[in-house]
This record gives structure tokens, C-alpha cells and sequence, in this order.
């Protein structure tokens, strides 16, 4: 398994996700491009397995897996990160998790979405969902009802934002969403609709934090 900023070793193999529905000729504009963007190359050699395309067709995974031999030492750093497939089995009903995370949640805004790795504020995204992610500890999201808790710690609220927004933000990172071109997979629930009960709350702070609280229901 790769991870952002490891080095790469002088010959390897590497998986890279693209958009199921991606045409060949998109493949190679893309390949290419990432190659200098994420390993910081200005010339590198792709093997013949750029035209060897593995799809992979899981059905909680809809992309595809493209094989390309990297022939030069560089530095892969994945973006965005769609999520990792669970290995256990869902939570049962009566479970609970608790997740806490420094620094200010992430906020809806419709205008302009925060899963965008352009957003100012994208980075609160992935640390909301890299901290769920360890309190899931490889189980399935679920597909029933959630209670969902969640407390606020700040100075204050940022300007022209409400507690609702971070609300909002927060149960979307926590379940899946699609694109044209790109899938984040769920963590928690499916869809922020399966937050059927809940409580927030904002503390007046010197440090910024948040504190949430999931139980999993009985259908």
C-alpha cells in the first residue's frame, strides 16, 4: 500500500483510480497528467500496462483500477482519497462510537462544496473523515437508522456561519457522495437521510475542537 509522500522505489507497479465510465483515450490525458502532477516528474516512462486497463466492478465500488510501471524514482501522493472498502461487517444496533477531531469542522455550503480539494477549508474534510474512519476500525457503514450527537468548541462561530452549517457539514462527510467524475465512499451511514435523531450544541472555547457522538438504531 502506498501512502502520500512515501518515496517510490526506483521500479514499481501502482494503482490508480480514474472514472469508471472513462474513454482510452481519456486514460492516457489523465495518466500522463498525474504523472508529473502527484510524482513531480517532468519525464517519465510508462510501460505497455498503459494499455493493459483492469476495471474493477465491485458494486459498492464503481471505478476502475489502471496498472502503469513507474521507471523513475518520484513521490506519489494520492488526491483525493475516495476512502477505504470496509472488511467487517456493519455495526450491530445498540453500538455506539465516539469521534474527536482538533480544529473547526467542516460547514455546508452550497456554492461552493468543501469535498472539492480546492475549497480553502478541504483539508477539514479529510481530517473528519480520516478520524472516522479509525473510530469505524474497517467495519461497513450502515444502512439503518442513526442518532447522531454533536458538540462544538470554538471562540466563536466563523462569520456567516451558524451552528446548523457545521451540522450540515459534518453528516455530509460522514456518508458517500458521487460526481461526474469521482466517489467517496460512506464511513458511518449511507446518507446523511438515516440521521433520524440528534443533538447539537456550541461551547464558547480558547481552543477549537468537536466532539461526535454516533449510535447505531434499531430499523
Amino acid at each position: 500500500m502506498l501512502h502520500p509522500g512515501r518515496r517510490l522505489p526506483t521500479s514499481c507497479c501502482l494503482t490508480i483510480i480514474l472514472p469508471f465510465h472513462a474513454t482510452r483515450l481519456q486514460y492516457t490525458f489523465l495518466l500522463r497528467r498525474m504523472a508529473r502532477t502527484f510524482l513531480g516528474l517532468r519525464s517519465m516512462r510508462l510501460a505497455a500496462g498503459l494499455a493493459q486497463t483492469r476495471r474493477v466492478c465491485a458494486s459498492q465500488r464503481p471505478m476502475c483500477g489502471t496498472r502503469l510501471d513507474v521507471m523513475k524514482c518520484g513521490t506519489f501522493r494520492p488526491h483525493p482519497d475516495p476512502g477505504s472498502l470496509p472488511t467487517k461487517a456493519p455495526p450491530k444496533p445498540g453500538e455506539t462510537i465516539a469521534i474527536r477531531v482538533s480544529g473547526l469542522p467542516p460547514y455546508k455550503q452550497v456554492r461552493a462544496s468543501i469535498r472539492n480539494p480546492r475549497h480553502p477549508h478541504h483539508r477539514r474534510f479529510t481530517k473528519l473523515r480520516k478520524a472516522a474512519t479509525m473510530a469505524m476500525r474497517g467495519r461497513q457503514w450502515s444502512d439503518g437508522p442513526i442518532a447522531m450527537t454533536f458538540a462544538m468548541h470554538a471562540p466563536s462561530f466563523e462569520k456567516g456561519k451558524s451552528l446548523f452549517d457545521y451540522v450540515g457539514g459534518v453528516e455530509d462527510t460522514l456518508d458517500g457522495s458521487h460526481g461526474p467524475h469521482f466517489t467517496y465512499l460512506p464511513i458511518v451511514y449511507q446518507d446523511d437521510c438515516q440521521v433520524c435523531a440528534g443533538n447539537s450544541e456550541f461551547r464558547v472555547s480558547r481552543r477549537s475542537w468537536y466532539k461526535i457522538g454516533i449510535e447505531f438504531l434499531v430499523s
